[in-house]
C-alpha cells in the first residue's frame, strides 16, 4: 500500500515553512500584529504537520485521532487570523474581553462537538481505503458543514478588516485579492468530493 509521497511532501514543506517564518519573526512594527502573525503561522504549521502525520498513518483508529486533532487545531487558525487582522488593521477587537470570551467560548463549543463525534457521529464518519494508497476516507456530517461555514464566515470578517484598510492605502489591493482567491481555492476540494 504506497503512500502518496507528493502530498506528504507538500504538507510537510508547508509545516516547515510556517515554523521557520514564525521562528524568524516579522518586521511588523505593531507588537500585536507580530504576535498575531506568529500565532497564525504556528497554528497553521501545526495543522499542516498533523495533516502530514495523518497521511502516513495506516491504522484507522490512530488516523481518526490524528484527523480529529487536526480539526481542533485547524479551527484555532480562525482565532489567530482574526486576532492578526484586528491588530494589523488598527482595530482593538482582539483586546476587548467580551470579544475574547465569545471567541474562546465558541472555540470550546466547536471543539467539544468535534471530540465527542464518536458518541453522536454527526461530525464525520470514516472508512479506510487501501488501494491504490492507504488513506482514511472521511464522510463529513452536518455538524462539520456548519463549523466549516462558521469558520469561513469568521475568516471573511478578517478579510473585511483588511479590505477596509486597503481602501485607505496607496497600494493596490492585488495581494489581498490573491490571498482571498487562494483561500477560496483551498476550499474547493471540499465541494468537489
Amino acid at each position: 500500500m504506497p503512500i502518496d509521497w507528493p502530498l506528504v511532501a507538500a504538507f510537510a514543506a508547508a509545516a516547515v515553512a510556517c515554523f521557520a517564518v514564525a521562528y524568524k519573526g516579522s518586521r511588523l512594527s505593531n507588537p500585536d500584529s507580530r504576535r498575531g502573525l506568529r500565532w497564525l503561522l504556528l497554528v497553521v504549521g501545526a495543522w499542516a504537520a498533523l495533516q502530514t502525520g495523518g497521511l502516513l498513518v495506516t491504522d484507522e483508529s490512530v488516523a481518526t485521532a490524528v484527523y480529529t486533532l487536526s480539526l481542533v487545531v485547524g479551527f484555532a487558525t480562525v482565532g489567530a487570523w482574526l486576532y492578526f487582522c484586528s491588530a494589523y488593521t488598527g482595530n482593538e477587537y482582539h483586546r476587548r474581553p467580551a470579544y475574547r470570551a465569545v471567541a474562546v467560548g465558541t472555540y470550546l463549543v466547536v471543539v467539544a462537538v468535534k471530540v465527542t463525534n464518536p458518541i453522536h457521529g454527526l461530525y464525520f464518519s470514516t472508512t479506510v481505503r487501501t488501494e491504490p494508497t492507504t488513506l482514511l476516507l472521511i464522510d463529513q456530517g452536518v455538524l462539520y458543514w456548519l463549523s466549516f461555514g462558521l469558520s469561513y464566515a469568521l475568516t471573511g470578517i478578517g478579510f473585511l478588516f483588511l479590505y477596509r484598510l486597503s481602501r485607505t492605502s496607496d497600494r493596490r489591493p492585488w495581494g489581498l485579492f490573491g490571498l482571498f482567491v487562494t483561500m477560496g481555492a483551498a476550499s474547493l476540494p471540499k465541494f468537489l468530493n
